[in-house]
Formats: structure tokens, sequence, C-alpha cells
């Protein structure tokens, strides 16, 4: 057991933005990726669904700062504003 916790440590730090496909008899069972591989595709899958989901479907603040936004848009915010 010792070799396969050692071989895994090293198989999880080369990782990088990869990912580690574990196997059994020939069928993914389970994918190992890194905190911030994973972070990152949280933050991403949370902007698609923003860009998705309607405002009128989104909770409380959400709604309300998308609906700011959109505003924005159609009315153009000062340059001053960046």
């Amino acid at each position: 057991m010792t070799w396969l916790r050692d071989r895994l440590r090293e198989e999880l730090a080369a990782l990088g933005d990869e990912a580690l496909v574990i196997v059994r008899r020939g069928q993914a069972i389970a994918i190992a990726i890194t905190a911030q591989l994973w972070n990152r595709l949280q933050d991403e899958l949370d902007e698609l669904r923003a860009e998705v989901m309607p405002a009128r479907k989104r909770p409380g603040r959400e709604a309300f700062m998308a609906w700011i936004e959109e505003s924005d848009r159609r009315v153009g915010r000062p340059p001053s504003w960046g």
C-alpha cells in the first residue's frame, strides 16, 4: 500500500491542468484534478450559468445585479464608470 500511496502522490503532484483517470477493468471509475483546476472550472461554470439563466429566474441579489447590468448595457454607462 505504501507504494500505491507514494505513486498516487507523485501523479497528483504532476497533474497541472490535466486529469488523472482511475480505471477499473477498462472502465473509468474516478477522475482526479487539482484543487486549483476544480476552482477555475467552478468559476467558469458559474459565469456560463449566469449568461444562460434569465435574470427573472435567478435568486434575489443575483437577479437584481443582473437587472442593473442589463440596464447599464441598454442605457450605456458613462466612460468614467469603467
